[in-house]
């Protein structure tokens, strides 16, 4: 009997991780029972996708703890100092679990599933279109010169008109244009200026009286319209 057993077990522990996956989504994609509660499509949809990474994340998990198994009974087991990264992977789907069961009953995920808190995110390589907007009207303060006036009698003036499609003050303005230059991110601080000199550069070379705040004005009217 136990010689039986023996070898049951190690036809069980032979079967390929690979095997164990597709069983245990063919099981999920085959049941309908589970999502006929639901008379959303798209609900019915969420519902299987989550339940087939759930699905697969524990024949992962249940595939590694067979394989611990098997080696505590052979002769030789291997120990590492290093924390088992597989560790971190239970407990994903613990939490994952935890967060599939809520949202299937339409409440929000409260661990893994949970969004970020948008406003702490650090962007490193981006910047955002309405934040790009600001740092050119930013450089098209900085452009304005004497020869503006008749287009703003005062810098005062532009960076009114400014705020107001900013949906902004003049003050937060200057502020945040002070901020900018001076303590702003390097990916922000490097828009700012490549538009100044860029702009004083085309004046220079193709403006023929054209000043730099007018080479960006046209463009940065119609960005701000849309």
């Amino acid at each position: 009997m136990t010689h039986k057993d023996g070898i049951l077990s190690a036809l069980d522990t032979s079967i390929s991780l690979e095997d164990k996956i597709r069983t245990s989504i063919y099981e999920v994609v085959s049941n309908h029972r589970p999502r006929d509660r639901y008379p959303d499509h798209q609900d019915k949809h969420n519902v299987v996708q989550r339940e087939l990474i759930v699905k697969t994340l524990e024949a992962i998990c249940e595939h590694h703890f067979e394989q611990l198994e098997s080696d505590e009974e052979g002769a030789i087991v291997q120990t590492c100092e290093s924390p088992d990264p597989l560790v971190e992977l239970f407990s994903a789907l613990r939490n994952l679990r935890h967060d599939t069961k809520r949202l299937n009953e339409g409440m929000d995920a409260e661990r893994v599933a949970k969004p970020v808190v948008r406003e702490s995110i650090t962007e490193k390589d981006t910047i955002l279109i309405s934040r790009k907007i600001r740092i050119l009207w930013f450089a098209a303060s900085e452009l304005y010169c004497a020869s503006d006036k008749n287009l703003f009698r005062t810098q005062g003036a532009l960076e009114q008109h400014a705020a107001k499609i900013l949906n902004s003050t003049p003050g937060s303005l200057k502020s945040g244009h002070s901020h900018l230059k001076s303590k702003g991110r390097a990916i922000e601080q490097a828009l700012y200026y490549k538009t100044v000199n860029d702009c004083r550069q085309l004046s220079k070379e193709y403006g023929r009286g054209i000043s730099p705040l007018r080479m960006l004005l046209p463009a940065l009217e119609i960005l701000s319209s849309d």
